[in-house]
């Protein structure tokens, strides 16, 4: 029986949906049609991961011949060839990643890679805000005390997009960065003592 992937790649979805809807879905019309389609599995089979890893078994790409630094396929190779229901395993136990972890395979595509990586450490990202805050003439301190910091928004329109995103995602907030840099205003100093 053609896989449902052949019927899509026709652009006919009218009768995929005929199939589903009105004749009792693919089994009863292969059956009326004489067509032999594959073996079910029964319930609770893909729950089982070492079930999962026998039907995966064919689409890793193994370097070596003992099988240790194997890649694990990904989804859009394993519903090319019509393991739709592979897919639909694997994502009920947590994921590629998350399979490939308990697996110990290695990832084709590990996923996307943290945005400014060198911001996470707060020297660095210390240094690079000053720098920039006092290029763009937003950092005014007088006697000790922050008369102006910069603000996100201030950090977004002048093109720190960088210091943005580390100051919300790497260090808490615009708040907690000023109060570790010193920079909270003498009413903003009162409160914080105060909680």
């Amino acid at each position: 029986m053609p896989i449902v992937q052949d019927i899509r790649k026709t652009g006919d979805y009218m009768i995929f949906h005929s199939i589903t809807k009105y004749h009792g879905g693919k089994g009863s019309v292969a059956k009326q049609l004489g067509w032999t389609i594959d073996k079910r599995v029964g319930r609770g089979h893909w729950h089982d991961k070492e079930n999962i890893y026998r039907a995966l078994w064919p689409y890793l790409d193994c370097q070596g011949s003992g099988g240790e630094d194997c890649l694990i396929p990904t989804k859009s190779s394993l519903v090319e060839q019509g393991r739709q229901d592979l897919v639909g395993a694997i994502d009920r136990l947590g994921g590629f990643k998350a399979l490939a972890s308990d697996l110990n395979l290695k990832m084709s595509h590990p996923g996307r890679k943290p945005l400014y990586p060198d911001l996470k450490d707060w020297e660095p990202y210390k240094q690079r805000l000053e720098s920039w805050a006092v290029s763009q003439s937003l950092l005014v301190i007088s006697g000790g005390e922050a008369l102006r910091r910069p603000r996100m928004n201030d950090m977004a329109a002048r093109g720190a997009k960088d210091l943005h995103y580390a100051t919300k995602k790497y260090h808490g907030g615009l708040k907690r960065v000023s109060e570790r840099m010193g920079w909270l205003k003498p009413s903003e100093k009162k409160e914080t003592s105060a909680v």
